[in-house]
């Protein structure tokens, strides 16, 4: 007598059919979750589709462990002998603050590099390539800065904390070998995260911390009885850190210019806008970054009619930008609109009250002007990345379920 198959009961066949919807679910929640568009624009230092979150976290952290194990073996040779100050020249703190910018430069290009999506293999390929290299340049540049800056003012503060403290050579090597592995840490992750929103942030705070770097370090305490230029035209580290950051601010901007205004390619089912439009919002932005970084390439001890020039000809452009924009792109947001108008008048009124009227020098003209200009850019890319999201929002078919 031969052996038969269990028969299936009813109930079988109905954990059967239930287990095979349940698998399915997960495979279109998988295959939704690989085939997710990415959260920014492509190849501008986003996450490829399908990379995780932990992935890239564990990355950070092996590159902050990296650094951390050579800066800390580099510094017990470099610190080796007598107790070492906290913050001056040649102290710990400087040590740290240029061992700290070099290798948050080095993380941020990896994280850059490894999230960054090489497009088609055409002729526009390798002029895209080259102009990629001159932006990551410049953003390796800002962070190097910014870290440079920071962790400067850092160790100057724990220093007048600790009035007349020292360090020993493990505790210099090890509080060393930390700023190091932290900013190499944060720096990877901004290299796999960036997106126009946070290069935009990036300016800002690149912008502020070297001019206020060249305003504290200042040899004449009262150069603004003259112009914010004056900051300009020394040949020390005031005048240094002044040109270098309009000049390297210029290069971001136009990075900035570049893949701000992909977020204003329509979608195929809007054909409403002309593509002559969107590069006529791109260029201008270019244009106020070349001038940027003019005024900083050429201070105005050096030419001060190229000086002049480029500074006029960056708040002529940008006051064009703002009337013009309203027609380039009709549905940004009214309030959008009204704040750029708002800040036109203001400017219109600043310089008015500096001449003829002659109620406060150039210094608060420029110092007005220069932070309007910045923080309009700021809320103009974030407002592009805004609607960006929204169409590509509305455009995902909902998951019942998720």
């Amino acid at each position: 007598m031969g052996l038969e198959p269990p028969r299936r009961t009813d109930g079988h066949v109905v954990l059967t059919s239930v287990g095979r919807v349940v698998a399915a679910l997960r495979g279109s929640r998988i295959s939704a979750r690989v085939a997710r568009p990415e959260t920014g624009p492509v190849g501008f230092g986003c996450d490829k589709a399908g990379a995780a979150q932990v992935e890239n976290e564990t990355r950070a952290l092996v590159t902050a462990a990296a650094a951390f194990v050579l800066t800390a073996a580099a510094g017990l040779f470099y610190f080796a002998g007598d107790t070492i100050l906290i913050s001056g020249r040649g102290s710990a703190g400087d040590v740290a603050a240029i061992a700290a910018a070099a290798f948050a430069g080095g993380a941020f290009a990896i994280g850059y590099a490894i999230s960054y999506v090489i497009p088609a293999a055409h002729l526009a390929t390798r002029r895209r390539r080259t102009v990629d290299i001159f932006d990551l340049s410049a953003l390796v540049l800002a962070h190097a800065t910014v870290v440079l800056l920071v962790w400067a003012v850092v160790f100057s503060v724990v220093q007048q904390a600790f009035d007349g403290a020292a360090l020993h050579p493990v505790a210099a090597s090890l509080l060393t070998a930390l700023a190091v592995a932290t900013s190499s840490y944060f720096a990877y992750l901004s290299g796999v995260h960036m997106t126009t929103s946070r290069l935009s942030m990036l300016l800002l705070v690149f912008l502020i911390g070297g001019v206020l770097t060249s305003m504290l370090t200042a040899r004449d305490p009262r150069w603004w009885e003259s112009n914010i230029s004056a900051l300009g035209i020394t040949a020390d580290v005031s005048g240094l850190a002044f040109n270098f950051t309009l000049a390297v601010a210029g290069i971001i901007l136009t990075t900035l210019a570049a893949y701000a205004t992909r977020d204003l390619v329509p979608v195929p089912a809007d054909r409403v806008r002309p593509s002559h439009d969107i590069h006529a919002v791109k260029w201008t932005l270019i244009v106020i970054g070349i001038f940027l970084s003019l005024v900083g390439l050429f201070p105005a001890n050096r030419s001060l009619v190229v000086h002049n020039a480029a500074a006029t000809g960056m708040v002529v452009t940008f006051a064009a930008l703002i009337i013009a924009l309203h027609w380039l792109i009709p549905e940004f947001p009214t309030v959008f609109t009204i704040l750029g108008y708002t800040f036109l008048f203001i400017i219109a009124v600043s310089v008015v009250l500096w001449f003829p009227i002659g109620y406060y020098g150039l210094t608060a003209v420029e110092l007005i002007v220069s932070s309007l200009i910045f923080v309009w850019l700021v809320v103009f890319v974030r407002v592009l990345a805004a609607s960006r999201a929204d169409t590509r929002d509305a455009s995902r078919p909902a998951i019942i379920g998720t």
